[in-house]
């Protein structure tokens, strides 16, 4: 009979703990820092010859969690660009400063995975042969994180930003790569 219960005990004790799965990722309250790069491809409407420009860009970006789902945060990211201008004469090459601010929705579609998307505003400071222009960017973007541990992920963030360089409109599409970790 001890047998019996012992074993009912092991069983029981055994199903708690196993349910009891640590919770991935942050909660409300708790502060996100994350680490990514990209390669984006950036098009500026001229009027007269489109520019396309090729970025290299790292990011940093700080989050805090509301609550279990609502996220703001800060970023700033800094991009070196190589420009390809129509008829081969190309400018000299960019260097510029994202700094700003993002709301995301989390869709925590399962413990280990989750979707999120929202927008971003802040600040495009673009920096060519020794000239600063600086202006408004905005953007959407959504992405995937997928907890490796319960304070460690990988992500993947496609954006859209909208900003002006020099009077002329700038679209940038990029996908972000990188690693997050809870504070």
């Amino acid at each position: 009979m001890h047998t019996k219960l012992s074993i009912a005990c092991a069983v029981t004790l055994l199903a708690a703990t196993g349910s009891a799965q640590g919770t991935y990722g942050p909660t409300g309250g708790q502060q996100l820092f994350s680490l990514g790069g990209s390669i984006s491809q950036m098009s500026i409407d001229t009027g007269g010859g489109d520019f396309e420009m090729t970025s290299f860009n790292a990011q940093a970006g700080f989050g805090y969690f509301l609550t279990d789902v609502h996220e703001v945060g800060a970023f700033l990211g800094e991009s070196y660009s190589k420009i390809d201008a129509p008829g081969g004469n190309d400018p000299d090459d960019s260097i510029s400063t994202d700094i700003g601010g993002y709301y995301n929705y989390n869709f925590r579609t399962t413990p280990r995975t989750w979707f999120y998307g929202g927008a971003h505003l802040g600040l495009y400071i673009a920096d060519q042969a020794g000239q600063t222009d600086t202006n408004i960017a905005y953007g959407i973007h959504g992405g995937v994180r997928h907890w490796l541990n319960e304070s460690a992920a990988v992500f993947a963030e496609p954006r859209i930003t909208r900003s002006e360089l020099d009077g002329d409109t700038v679209t940038t599409n990029e996908i972000i790569f990188g690693y997050s970790v809870v504070l």
